[in-house]
């Protein structure tokens, strides 16, 4: 019992670190990471989600390290706590042989980091968090409208 409310407390983490993740790509514009006129995607996250949702891969490959950074950004700005809950249900936490100490603060980073870049994965695949941003943006719009009477 106690281990399940664990973990979905840390997989609340991690999504929350994915929408976090996926703001910050909405908000950046391709052409900072791309010159190329023809990309047909005014994000980071349209152009990096759109060959997982259409199995294609034509742009994966400029949009990975983008993305990759900025998970391990995120990640450095945990807290040793936050990292270490993370890390316990990273690929990294699997593999550990130590059951009475964690491993030293870089490898829980990277690990945490990659596993936080499997689940923004996950999301450009399957969008969970979509039709909740939708309703987020869909609710900013009627609050700038003007009261009707």
């Amino acid at each position: 019992m106690f281990e399940q409310r664990t973990r979905l407390i840390i997989q609340d983490k991690y999504m929350e670190l994915v929408g976090i993740v996926i703001d910050e790509l909405r908000n950046m514009p391709v052409q900072q990471v791309s010159d190329s006129i023809d990309v047909p995607f005014e994000n980071v996250w349209d152009a990096f989600a759109e060959p997982f949702q259409h199995e294609a891969e034509p742009l994966y490959n400029s949009y990975n390290d983008v993305v990759s950074d900025m998970c391990q950004q995120l990640t450095e700005q945990l807290t040793l706590t936050e990292l270490q809950l993370l890390w316990l249900v990273s690929d990294g936490a699997l593999e550990w042989e130590d059951d009475d100490e964690f491993p030293d603060e870089e490898q829980m980073l990277n690990d945490v980091a990659e596993e936080l870049y499997s689940w923004v994965e996950q999301e450009a695949e399957e969008p969970e968090l979509a039709d909740e941003y939708e309703v987020e943006i869909e609710l900013d719009e009627e609050e700038d409208e003007p009261p009707r009477h």
